[in-house]
């Protein structure tokens, strides 16, 4: 069944001990959501929030990389310096791993680990919590964990192991560049050095280990029962708890549910053993109000974070108990107050609606609040409008008066032609799939933070076709401006010239300048064809300034 869910980068995903997901883009070496997933997918009427960065984009190779794509473009590569010819920031940013291990020293736990296969590197960034959102900092600055001088050390993944230490997936090979985007630059240097040669079996996994620590036992826990498994969701390593939790759920043995509801009141079980026995307890079925209201009473804010989530799994009849609780915790500190807004709504009854009131009341100015509420109430607006008619909070007021009104971008495909209509379904399709411009602009075409604007009412799609022919062809880099908002990121667009025919490059014109709201003519091969003769020469994607000058 489809849903409809947030954005979440390219190359791989990876999860923290509050169920939160981290993930990357090629230029993105981590990028964290302070919300468990879907939190804020439920009102029609507010965009979701992106995700934050962790940490810079910079990377320090060992080695120099002239064998990355469009490393004859400023600022690819380092300039000048010691560092000279090696690359500059993250290109090719894959499988990031949020380490949740118990071999390495206590400081590295939770921290956020990004290979970086261009660089022949990986590089590792200490997660920082701020209110509302994730930040983060290099934990080697202006050095990595882990470099190699060997340019076919492409590592491409990275997995907490059960041993505590951290494996490396590395590709070994000399070629990494999709071939629709391989430019002549990077197909000379692979050639002149044997890059495309001996590519097929190298591949190699490596583990990272604390060299002063043993590690970790194998864990053989298929071969344990579901009353020995129930030890493993306190286990200090991530990997345990999270296969253990997995497995019980998978066994389904409802005798194991009092002894994990008991690791809830056992002074012993720190707070990610609770967290991992009341997600445990939900996934068997056996989560009781008890259980709930352990963790709603517990001194540790995480712990009351997954309580009052998993508080709407239980039936109506325990509604005015959880409900007495939260309006009790509703002035309690921010994220805990967070959380009460994302579930308000779901537990009946006047009183939660109250402690949402209690919430706005208290962090309304604070990151997410707004959105929080909204989010929650679960199409119970007209009811907590009325409790919040004597309020002062008329920016909240007038947000909530929006639910549900978002006006739907429209197709304009029906005013184009029968030629037209049919260019704008091949448009779609190369969209969607070939040319895969989704990736970075999304699917609705409201862009993506970090990796590409948005094309909805962009001057640079709907005014004219020989500016965004021009982009199709060969790439556009560097800050730009679109609907008067600038946007830096460090992703260069790849041209399609040597990939995508005249018409194909004309049908996703054609798509885009008549989709979400856009309405423009319909582009001809034609154009591209007088485009692509008349560009020849361009071997560099074009800056906006580029456009100004008439270049």
């Amino acid at each position: 069944m489809l849903a409809d869910t947030e954005y979440r980068g390219q190359w791989g995903i990876s999860v923290d001990d509050y169920g939160r997901l981290f993930h990357n883009g090629n230029s993105s070496p981590a990028q964290g959501e302070y919300l468990r997933p879907s939190s804020l997918v439920t009102s029609p009427s507010f965009k979701k929030p992106n995700a934050n960065n962790i940490g810079t984009t910079r990377v320090y190779p060992s080695r120099i990389n002239p064998g990355v794509n469009r490393a004859y473009l400023p600022n690819i590569l380092v300039e000048e310096g010691p560092n000279k010819g090696k690359l500059a920031n993250f290109t090719a940013a894959s499988g990031n791993q949020i380490y949740r291990g118990d071999q390495f020293p206590a400081e590295f736990y939770g921290v956020s680990f990004t290979p970086e296969p261009a660089g022949n590197l990986v590089s590792v960034r200490r997660v920082i919590e701020q209110q509302g959102m994730l930040g983060g900092t290099e934990l080697y600055p202006e050095s990595e964990i882990l470099t190699s001088t060997d340019e076919r050390f492409r590592p491409v993944n990275l997995n907490t192991a059960p041993d505590g230490s951290l494996y490396i997936v590395d590709m070994y090979h000399g070629i990494i560049q999709h071939k629709e985007f391989l430019t002549t630059y990077l197909r000379e240097q692979y050639e002149s050095r044997g890059l495309d040669k001996n590519n097929r079996s190298m591949g190699r996994i490596y583990r990272l280990r604390w060299q002063d620590r043993p590690l970790g036992v194998a864990p053989h826990l298929n071969d344990k029962s579901a009353a020995q498994l129930v030890a493993y969701l306190t286990h200090t390593n991530g990997w345990w708890r999270d296969t253990a939790r997995r497995l019980l759920v998978q066994l389904g043995d409802q005798t194991v549910v009092p002894a994990i509801r008991k690791l809830l009141n056992d002074q012993k079980t720190d707070h990610l053993g609770k967290i991992s026995a009341l997600w445990t307890l939900e996934g068997l079925g056996g989560l009781n109000l008890a259980s709930i209201e352990a963790g709603l009473t517990d001194a540790h804010p995480k712990v009351q974070i997954s309580a009052i989530a998993l508080s709407i799994r239980l039936a109506k009849v325990d509604h005015p108990i959880i409900a007495k609780h939260l309006n009790e915790m509703a002035s309690s500190d921010y994220e805990v107050a967070l959380q009460i807004a994302l579930i308000a709504g779901e537990i009946s009854g006047e009183l939660p609606l109250q402690a949402l009131k209690m919430v706005i009341k208290t962090h309304l100015t604070a990151p997410l609040i707004k959105e929080a509420a909204i989010s929650g109430l679960n199409e119970r607006e007209a009811e907590f409008k009325g409790l919040m008619a004597a309020s002062q909070q008329m920016e909240f007021l007038a947000m909530l008066d929006s639910v549900g009104i978002k006006e739907v971008m429209k197709s304009n495909v029906l005013q184009l032609s029968q030629s037209g209509q049919e260019s704008y379904q091949r448009g779609k399709g190369l969209y969607d799939g070939k040319a895969a411009c989704f990736g970075c602009h999304a699917k609705n075409g409201e862009g993506i933070s970090n990796m590409g604007p948005p094309l909805v009412d962009s001057e640079w799609v709907k005014t004219t076709t020989e500016r965004l022919g021009k982009v199709l062809l060969h790439g556009l880099m560097g800050p730009i401006t679109v609907n008067h908002k600038d946007y830096k990121g460090s992703m260069i667009m790849p041209g399609f010239v040597a990939s995508l025919s005249d018409q194909e490059l004309a049908d996703i014109s054609t798509y885009i300048r008549n989709n979400w709201g856009n309405e423009s003519s319909e582009v001809k091969a034609e154009t591209f064809r007088s485009l692509r003769e008349s560009t020849a020469g361009r071997k560099a994607p074009y800056q906006q300034q580029d456009f100004v000058t008439g270049k």
